[in-house]
Order: C-alpha cells, then structure tokens, then sequence
C-alpha cells in the first residue's frame, strides 16, 4: 500500500512540476506546450513568415514555414477578392459588389464555395476575404472590393461567402480590420459609429465562425489599426470574443 501511495506522490510531482515549467501564455494548454517548447528563431518565423522553396511558390500572398519537428504545418495565404490569386489560373467569381448587388445569401455562400474550392485545389490554406469595409468615401481607391455602404447587407453578405469557404477546408481572412474606408491614413470617428457600422461586419464574422483577420493600414483615432489596444483588445477580444489569429496587411 505504502509503495503504491508512493508512486502516486512522485507521479503527481511529475506532473505538478511539468505543469509548472509551462508558462502561460495564452490560457491553452496545448499552445502553451508548444511555445515552451519553441526556440526564437522558430517564433519569429511564425510571426513574420518566410521564403517559400520556389519549386513550389505559386506567387501567392504569404506563406509561413511551419514548424514541422512540432508537427506544426505551414500555411499559404492568397489574396483576393475575388477569388484565388496566384500566378496559376483561376475562375474568375462575380465581383464583390456583384454580389451583394444579388442581395442573395445563398448566391454568396455558394460563390464562397467556388473560391473555397479554387484555394483547395490550389494548396491555398487562408483565403484573405472577404473584405467587408464599408463605403462612406466616394474617392476610396478600393471601394470595388467591398459589398457597399450597408453594414447589415455587408454582415450579411460576408458572413455567407466566409461559410461558404470555410466549408471547403479552407480558411477564411475577413478584412479588414478597422474602419479602413478611405485612402486617408487616420480615420476619426466616434464609439457609437465605430460599433454600429464598422465593426458590425466584423462582429457577425466572428459570429460565424470565421478563422482569422486582417487588421488595416489606417490608424483609427491616431493609433495604428495592427497596434490599437482598444480595436484589438477591448473590442474585437474582449466584448466580441474573437479567438483566432489576427495577422497584419501586406
């Protein structure tokens, strides 16, 4: 008995010690282990993403290595909308405004699908879309890229086209985050309109389900969009309770 209670004691030692070598860093275990486990080197080049062997570089967005002796694989990520954009042919999907011009969800999620099917077939990992900024600029170079100046139809819209890739195994990027509705570089606006109409896009994406999400250029009140405590933080964390991974625009 004694001997048994022994081995116990040890056991529980073990595993108290080994759980106490684990910093913690985001609150999941599993992520824990593996950043204890991680050299610098290994975290930088998650962080910021490397070269691709150009044997098989598609001329896509980004890609980021992996970490293959911690069983964690890479990722490709191709931009759009619409579609996959790599130097390989593609389909050609509706424009973005297209579609919305549908006021379809169904016709949305199933365009989703093609992209999502285009980016699988491609070895695309993360689709970086859709792009559910809102039109309040009508001198926006990029106005073309968005569902128009409705956060409801925008939500609504974006919300189907990210289920519709997601269904496909592939990960969607919605963008991007936030208020990014102008080619000026410091957007000022209030509480009230930063909820209702620019993260409303944002909070049904989460909503949804979608993976991840491109933060903007812009600053938002002064602060850099990839740098703001209160956007990233307080809102997109902490009120709306986003969980995946926020990466930078290019």
């Amino acid at each position: 008995m004694w001997a048994v209670l022994g081995i116990a004691a040890l056991t529980f030692s073990a595993t108290l010690t080994l759980a106490q070598a684990v910093p913690v860093v985001t609150g999941d275990a599993r992520v824990d282990k593996l950043l204890s486990q991680m050299t610098l080197e290994e975290k930088l080049k998650l962080i910021h993403g490397t070269q691709e062997d150009p044997v098989a570089y598609q001329g896509q967005a980004g890609y980021l290595a992996g970490i293959p002796r911690l069983g964690i694989p890479g990722l490709r990520f191709a931009d759009g909308p619409p579609g996959a954009l790599t130097r390989h042919p593609s389909s050609a999907e509706t424009t973005t405004m297209g579609v919305a011009a549908t006021f379809s969800i169904k016709d949305a999620e199933d365009n989703g699908i093609v992209i999502g099917r285009e980016d699988r077939a491609l070895g695309i990992d993360v689709s970086l879309q859709p792009f559910v900024n809102i039109v309040r600029d009508l001198e926006f170079g990029r106005a073309y890229n968005t569902f128009g100046e409705d956060p409801f139809l925008t939500s609504q819209i974006g919300v189907a086209e990210i289920k519709g890739i997601q269904s496909q195994h592939v990960m969607a990027q919605v963008k991007h985050y936030v208020a990014y509705d102008s080619d000026s570089s410091n957007i000022f606006l209030d509480d009230q309109t930063l909820h209702e109409i620019y993260v409303a896009p944002f909070d049904a994406a989460v909503k949804a389900g979608v993976s991840s999400i491109m933060c903007s250029y812009n600053r938002v009140n002064g602060t850099f969009a990839c740098g703001n405590e209160s956007t990233l933080t307080k809102i997109l964390r902490d009120e709306i309770g986003f969980k995946g991974f926020v990466t930078s625009d290019w």
